[in-house]
């Protein structure tokens, strides 16, 4: 979900490309793509990131027209983006390591992961999950040094920032949501169970809440943040089938949860969630 343009953005399958939404008025348009996206992530306001893991690039869209404006060969399967400065950074899944992109082309590589999944900023701090270590890595992004390594659960797959040095990653095969500090000493700050594989992530750090869609028992479970960090208030409600992401409107409190096996996008207002 792109707040600047209000536009939701689906990533498609054969044939590969964006389904752009507008939920306001109802209106969907199809933008064809070179490759097949992992993950979509926002760059700035206005701006898409598409990770084509089966072409191996990492492609700029613009919206709301859907324009592409930028292709970049990057490395092995690309798994997921992130922007800080005038740099792009993309998870090479399949190389073992961090892309680092910039003036167009993939200028620099951060070796050393086993299998590099998602990613996000949070905190002047590039995050990166190591899906197959079990590790969080916790990365200067100017001088490209890795700052901690911590323990990530009994699998983890994506992260999110959640406030300021702050995120949350996605234990999958845990069944759990972690908490983290990424600043000062970085740090583990909660543990929090699931009744399902936790899988796709969305924060809305303005409003102090994140989503959870747990891909194997079609639910969606929405958390308050607390200021540490911690979460709190668990509220669960059923979702379309294998919901494998999930997006957040911070100008509405709106979720949007996207069900894989039916090809469907499920609308889910603030107040369905109950009373706060």
């Amino acid at each position: 979900m792109d707040p600047a343009t209000g536009i939701l953005a689906v990533a498609l399958r054969q044939p590969d490309g964006v389904a752009l939404v507008d939920p306001d008025s109802g209106e969907v348009r199809t933008v064809a793509t070179p490759g097949a996206a992992r993950h979509l992530s926002s760059s700035r306001p206005g701006e898409l990131l598409l990770s084509a893991e089966n072409t191996d690039m990492l492609i700029r869209v613009a919206l709301p027209q859907g324009t592409i404006t930028e292709q970049v060969q990057v490395g092995r399967q690309p798994h997921d983006a992130a922007s800080f400065g005038r740099s792009l950074f993309v998870s090479n899944e399949g190389g073992g390591s961090v892309g680092v992109v910039q003036d167009g082309k993939m200028s620099r590589e951060i070796p050393g992961f086993a299998q590099p999944g998602g990613l996000t900023i949070s905190g002047d701090r590039l995050v990166v999950v190591d899906v197959r270590k079990n590790t969080l890595h916790i990365i200067e992004p100017t001088t490209m040094a890795e700052i901690a390594e911590l323990p990530a659960g009994a699998g983890p797959s994506h992260v999110r920032p959640i406030g300021a040095g702050r995120v949350a990653v996605a234990d999958t095969r845990g069944n759990a949501v972690l908490t983290y500090q990424v600043t000062g000493m970085p740090r583990q700050i909660s543990r929090n169970t699931v009744p399902g594989r936790a899988y796709g992530l969305s924060s809305d750090p303005g409003r102090g809440l994140l989503y959870t869609a747990l891909s194997n028992t079609n639910q969606v479970v929405r958390w308050r943040t607390g200021p540490d960090g911690s979460l709190r208030d668990p509220k669960t409600l059923a979702t379309v089938r294998q919901p494998d992401d999930v997006a957040s409107d911070p100008r509405t409190g709106t979720a949007y949860v996207v069900g894989r096996t039916d090809a469907q996008v499920q609308q889910i207002p603030e107040s369905a969630f109950g009373p706060s």
